[in-house]
């Protein structure tokens, strides 16, 4: 009895690995879950911000260079508070408040058409592209925005004889006040 059997230690370790697989357990499927459900919660947080045009503004690129404009002038026109801010595709920013009471705070805003039409009539003669009604106007207005707040533009591009201009449609959240630049 000197050499009694023992098992092995790899007896033993099989034993132990054949036990835990008839061994029924109800932890199988959460390490599965744990993984689908963080993949969902990093996709849910992901899908959103993979559309750059999402809940942002339109903001105007900070490029360095001369702008080749055709005639056109833009700019963007919202309602901040109780001002009115108009962004022109120059970068320069004129603001007024909401209610006009005199055209003293438009007279900045009325010189910079004046200066711009001037200068695209200019630079239409010098290419032989004359024509009266040939500077125009984009206007990117907030649909927030009441008649009360474009009249005054209105009539500062008729003081700049503009007679052309469209509208473009912009809908700011609220997430875009408050992001936006403070002027």
């Amino acid at each position: 009895m000197f050499f009694e059997s023992r098992p092995s230690l790899l007896d033993l370790a099989l034993n132990r690995h054949r036990e835990r697989c008839e061994t029924f357990s109800n932890w199988f499927p959460f390490p599965a879950l744990i993984s689908f459900g963080l993949v969902a919660i990093f996709n849910l947080f992901l899908l959103p911000s993979l559309n750059p045009r999402l809940g942002n503004p339109a903001n105007i690129m900070s490029l360095k260079g001369i702008s080749e404009s055709e005639g056109t002038i833009w700019f963007a026109v919202r309602v901040v508070g109780q001002d009115v801010v108009v962004t022109t595709g120059d970068r320069k920013i004129f603001k007024w408040p909401a209610k006009l009471v005199d055209e003293e705070p438009l007279a900045a805003f009325k010189k910079f058409l004046k200066a711009r039409a001037d200068n695209e009539i200019m630079k239409a003669t010098l290419a032989k592209q004359a024509g009266v009604n040939q500077v125009s106007a984009v206007i990117a207005a907030d649909q927030r925005l009441k008649y009360l707040h474009i009249r005054p533009i209105l009539n500062a591009l008729a003081a700049a004889r503009i007679t052309n201009y469209a509208f473009e449609t912009r809908n700011t959240t609220e997430a875009d006040l408050h992001t936006s630049a403070s002027f």
